[in-house]
């Protein structure tokens, strides 16, 4: 498990001539800390986060820089069926 934020994260303490040990913090209130916990567990690497009124979406891919075109399909009262999302041709 790891360490609450500020506590120290194991190798050598710090002393004289030795700089503190790099920190690590373990914080589930993030919002990234959540949807990354849903991408690792998700078997198509891909989760939903509730963010105040919206959902938000995230997904792991190995395609391009991480910034793809997205639009949406609605219904004839505006209301959205679907999202599509284009990937670059592997």
């Amino acid at each position: 498990m790891l360490p609450h934020p500020g506590e120290w994260a194991g190798g050598f303490p710090p002393g004289p001539g030795r700089p503190a040990a790099p920190r690590l913090a373990r914080r589930p209130h993030s919002h990234h800390w959540q949807i990354m916990r849903r991408l690792r567990t998700s078997e198509h690497e891909s989760g939903t986060l509730d963010l105040g009124p919206a959902r938000v979406l995230c997904a792991m891919t190995t395609c391009g820089d991480g910034c793809f075109p997205v639009s949406a399909d609605l219904d004839a009262a505006g209301d959205v069926v679907a999202v599509r999302v284009r990937f670059p041709a592997a």
